[in-house]
Order: structure tokens, then sequence, then C-alpha cells
């Protein structure tokens, strides 16, 4: 028997010597049966009692499903279930790894089946999940050892580590120098254009548009929408 195979072939060697297992046992014993017990008792108790045949045949199967099993199969079989912060299943999520696309999505689960041979060395495997138009986003990883099946919940919350990033020019396409900008709602964290640029954390996802205000002495303040993570960025004021 080779030491690695198919799921489905695996699965049926499995059932196969677990019968096998069960039949030597009711020759040995005469007995294949299972005796169920439900005393008289208000909260209901049952009792299981497997004998013989039905003994062996159940520790047989069990033991080839685990990872002790003399035959492993040749594929890992990742679920990832993705959620957002309050813990809600997100089904329009997209859902990737590190070792590529392939991944087969049930509303927000997602099964991933990976080859032993492409197992990296370390094990580790990496899985990225992603909702652009809501600007969430999320990541977990997995070591594949023995366990054949694992699992991973991947929760994903907004992303707002981008920055915001511009080149300030005036009506007359000059960079503006000392000009005071903030984002709309942290004027706390104000800044000065230098040589005309300025950047500031933009409490906002890459690709997400963000509101800049930006003030000059003696001149009305202004408001433009600006790109957070674009590095060409320009505002260009009215004067």
């Amino acid at each position: 028997t080779p030491d690695v195979l198919s799921v489905p072939k695996q699965r049926m060697l499995a059932i196969f010597c677990a019968l096998l297992a069960g039949l030597v046992g009711f020759f040995l014993t005469g007995d294949i049966s299972v005796n169920l017990v439900s005393p008289d008792n208000r909260l209901g108790k049952l009792a299981v009692k497997a004998t013989g045949g039905i003994a062996m045949f159940a520790f047989v199967l069990v033991w080839w499903l685990t990872p002790w099993s003399p035959v492993i199969p040749d594929v890992y079989r990742v679920t990832v279930t993705v959620t957002d912060s309050q813990k809600k299943p997100v089904a329009d999520a997209r859902v990737t790894s590190s070792l590529g696309e392939n991944g087969k999505q049930q509303g927000s689960v997602w099964q991933f089946d990976i080859p032993t041979s492409a197992k990296p060395a370390d094990g580790k495997v990496t899985f990225f999940a992603e909702k652009k138009v809501e600007y969430l986003s999320g990541r977990g990883e997995i070591v594949l050892s023995n366990d054949f099946n694992p699992t991973l919940t991947i929760e994903m919350a907004r992303d707002t580590t981008a920055k915001a990033m511009a080149v300030v020019v005036d009506a007359a396409d000059s960079k503006v120098d000392g000009a005071e900008v903030w984002i709309e709602h942290h004027e706390e964290e104000k800044t000065k254009t230098a040589k005309g640029r300025f950047e500031l954390p933009a409490h906002g996802a890459p690709g997400e548009r963000v509101m800049v205000v930006v003030s000059r002495p003696n001149l009305p303040v202004e408001k433009h929408w600006l790109i957070a993570g674009d590095t060409n960025g320009q505002i260009t004021l009215s004067k």
C-alpha cells in the first residue's frame, strides 16, 4: 500500500478495512451487535454498548480517519470561514491564499484543496480575505501538519492604514508652501506643506476617497477629495 492516497481512495480503503475488522471480530466473538439502553429518568439518558464486530468496525474506521492512519490523504482540505468585526458571516468576500487562488466558495465558507506536494517546507499557508466595496480585509495563517482537514476563521476589519499624500498647487500651478493641511474631522493631526507636499494618516483604506482641508492665511479654507494611498495625488487650489 502506498504511503499517500487520494482522499476518495483513502476513505474507501478505510471502510474496507473496518468491514474486514468487523467480520474478524464477529468470527472471534460470535457477536455483532449494538445495545441501546434508556433507563427511566425524567431527564432522559441513553447508554450505548458496542460489542464484538460492531466495536471493532467502529474502532478501525475511526482510526483510519485520524492523523494516525497508516495511509494519509494526498490533499489538505482547508475550510476558511469569513466574518466581519461583529462575528457575522460575510458571504461576498473574496479569499485567496499564499499558494494561489484555488478556493471554492459556499456562502461565507471557502474550501481550499492543497496537494501535499504543494505544502511549503515550514507548512505555513496564509489566507487573505477582502471585501473591497466596504474596504474590509483580514488575514489568517495555518500550519499544515497531521490534520488534513484544518479550519480557519478570518475576521475582517476596515483597513485604515493608508496615507493621504499629495502636492498642493495654486491656480497658477505653483507649489504652495506652509499651507496647513488636515483630514476632515482630524484637525489635531494637521501638518504644513513643504515644497508643496504633505503626508498624513488618511483614516481610510487604500483607494478610499477622503476629504482634505487646506488652510492659508487671509484666504478661504478649501476642501478637496483625495484618494487614500495614491502617491501621485495633487490638489489644485482655486486661488
